[in-house]
Parts: C-alpha cells; sequence; structure tokens
C-alpha cells in the first residue's frame, strides 16, 4: 500500500502533537518528521482561526508549499478565506470535523481539488460531526420561523437570557457572525 507523505504546521506546539498522533494513527497517510518537507505531497496547517494571520503565515511559508494544503481552523474569517486558495489551500475543516481530516488529505493527494472556502459548504459536508441538542435545534428551528429571543423563551420555557446564550454559543462554535448566518448553515447542513 502507498501511504501519502503529509507535512504538518501549526499555530502552537500542541495542535501539531495532535495532528501528528491523529493523522499518525491513519494507515494510509505518512506524517514527514519536522524539517525541509521537499518531499510532502500533502500539508496540513492547523489554526484556531482562518484569518489574516493564517494567509500571511502561509505566504511566509509559501517557498516551502509545493504541494496542496488542507487547513483546519475552529473559526472562519470569509472575507480572508478565498485569499487562502491563491496561497495553495485546497480544502478548510472546521475542527468539528477533525474526522474526516485523512479523507481530505487524501482526496488532496489525488488532486481533488474542490475547493471548500465557504463555511457553509464546509459545515454541510461535515454536518455528520456536528451535534446539537434537542434544545438548540428547536431553538434555531424557532428562529427560523422568524420567532423574537422573547417569544422563544415564552414558548420553550426557558429565560430569554438562556435562548439569548444558547444562540450565542451556536453562534461561536460554528465560527458565523449572527443568527442569520446561524439559521442558514443549519437549513442547509440538513439540521433542521
Amino acid at each position: 500500500m502507498i501511504r501519502v507523505r503529509v507535512a504538518l504546521l501549526a499555530s502552537d506546539p500542541i495542535m501539531l502533537a495532535g495532528l501528528s498522533v491523529l493523522l499518525g494513527a491513519e494507515p494510509r497517510l505518512s506524517v514527514l518528521p519536522a524539517g525541509p518537507h521537499d518531499e510532502a505531497e500533502v500539508f496540513v496547517y492547523a489554526t484556531g482561526r482562518a484569518d489574516h494571520r493564517t494567509l500571511e503565515s502561509l505566504r511566509t511559508h509559501s517557498d516551502r508549499l509545493t504541494a496542496p494544503v488542507v487547513v483546519i481552523a475552529g473559526k472562519y474569517v470569509g472575507k480572508d478565506l478565498r485569499d487562502l486558495a491563491a496561497c495553495g489551500v485546497v480544502t478548510v475543516l472546521p475542527h468539528e470535523a477533525v474526522g474526516s481530516l485523512g479523507d481530505a488529505v487524501l482526496a488532496a493527494a489525488r488532486n481533488d481539488r474542490e475547493v471548500s472556502l465557504d463555511p457553509y459548504d464546509v459545515l454541510a459536508d461535515a454536518k455528520n460531526s456536528l451535534s446539537f441538542d434537542s434544545r438548540e435545534i428547536e431553538i434555531v428551528r424557532l428562529l427560523a420561523e422568524g420567532r423574537t429571543t422573547g417569544a422563544i423563551s415564552l414558548e420553550l420555557s426557558y429565560s430569554e437570557r438562556t435562548v439569548k446564550n444558547q444562540i450565542q454559543i451556536m453562534t461561536s462554535r460554528l465560527g458565523l457572525r449572527n443568527r442569520y448566518q446561524l439559521v442558514a448553515c443549519l437549513v442547509r447542513s440538513g439540521v433542521i
């Protein structure tokens, strides 16, 4: 069996160690040791947030990044994601989709360069790895119907503060900017 050679980059050493363990357990991949990565077939770059700093870091390393790049990030800043493609990024995955990272690396190695840079599309692809409890789903369903937080709190017998907190938690967890994006994301991903 031919193993795909993967070079790892991360914004902090803990992420780097975690990636090394995760991808090292994948029999179809061979994680390269630190150092020059001339023989890498795919680069994996892990960061807490895909934004202008990620872009600058990728540009700084661009002379070394001679293969496709898969980015795994906890939060997205949409206006910067399109520029990532210019740096060789072929896929951006949320941290919640870490279970499909091996498949994304293999797809990048095969040159299946379907660039997923829209967080909604990324989350739709990873909907099986996202989990929402029944309270969260019900709150977003009622938001989708156009209800206010006050009306939702009355209907579900929660305080208005609890409803607002749940909306904020889900929005932050998915790296979205507001409740409208939250509703759109969950509708597009088939959760509601």
